[in-house]
């Protein structure tokens, strides 16, 4: 490989072993790659890199799937945690925007550019499909809208299925 592309597929070896990932950082010198189940991530030169053809893992098609998180924008990492914001899409159709301060406590969530009234259905609806998805794959959660927004942006595009976000310590 020349140059790698974020998003690329690539595959090296480490420990005597294949280790799978997702290139989170490209370039033709030091890249960074974030390793199948998105727990680890290395910086390394490009030349330890090869393409791969491994298909990523992925949980089976569900309700969920008519939901999207678009326009992620980190703030950086505040005194609790990462602040960010992005949309909410249904169908491909945005109808929230969400904020992370980082100091603490829930995502607040706000309407696009849509009426108030039908804004609160869709909000209500996802939250509800949020609490089955997390009771689907690994439990209840209290706050199971904002974890699905966590694992959408920073687990799933790295191989790591909602249930090996939700029950991390099983297999």
């Amino acid at each position: 490989m020349e140059t790698a592309k974020k998003g690329d597929r690539v595959q090296f070896e480490l420990n005597n072993g294949i280790n799978y990932g997702v290139v989170k950082k490209g370039g033709k010198g030091e890249v960074r790659v974030v390793l199948d189940g998105g727990k680890r991530v290395f910086d390394c030169h490009i030349s330890f890199l090869t393409l791969s053809d491994k298909p990523l893992a992925k949980d089976s098609p569900n309700f969920m799937d008519k939901y999207s998180v678009k326009n992620f924008k980190s703030h950086g990492v505040r005194r609790d945690g990462k602040a960010f914001t992005c949309t909410i899409c249904m169908a491909g159709k945005a109808f929230a925007t969400v904020e992370q301060n980082g100091n603490g406590g829930a995502n607040s969530y706000y309407p696009t550019k849509i009426p108030e009234e039908g804004y609160r259905t869709m909000l209500a609806n996802f939250k509800a499909d949020a609490k089955r998805w997390a009771e689907l794959f690994g439990g209840s959660l209290i706050e199971a809208d904002d974890s699905w927004v966590e694992w959408w942006v920073n687990f799933r595009p790295y191989g790591c299925t909602a249930a090996m976000y939700l029950k991390p310590n099983e297999k």
